[in-house]
């Protein structure tokens, strides 16, 4: 049974309790607590988020994880780096996007060439452009 359960009412807070909550959260646009709060608003906002075809890029055997949700003519292309290292992905479903939310990229910024390089732990969400 998780602790949170098992828990007593009136049990004393976590030592960092005045940092780490969600009032600091909220505050925080850099925080886990926007990171999901934007993604949501992304997936109800592009259809291929919530509706379109599902397309496996790169499946992460190598700590890469690429797909694409296409949906009529509007595509977005997901690229998770899941390892603690850089890594290069090349990938022709990222020719003419723009970054749509990324954990290391700023929004709106076209893709540099093939190879991609990825930063370690990176997710980034690109949309094709036009």
């Amino acid at each position: 049974m998780p602790d949170l359960v098992r828990s007593n009412p009136g049990s004393p807070f976590l030592p960092d309790y005045r940092q780490v909550n969600v009032i600091s959260q909220r505050n925080d646009e850099h925080s886990i607590f926007n990171h999901y709060k934007q993604l949501i608003k992304l997936r109800k906002q592009y259809t291929s988020l919530h509706s379109g075809s599902f397309h496996i890029l790169s499946d992460g055997r190598n700590g890469i994880l690429a797909y694409a949700r296409k949906e009529e003519d509007e595509v977005c292309v997901i690229v998770l780096n899941f390892t603690f290292r850089s890594q290069k992905l090349v990938c022709n479903e990222l020719k003419d996007t723009l970054v749509l939310h990324s954990t290391h990229r700023t929004p709106a910024n076209p893709v540099p060439d093939d190879p991609l390089i990825l930063f370690p732990y990176e997710a980034t969400l690109f949309i094709k452009n036009g």
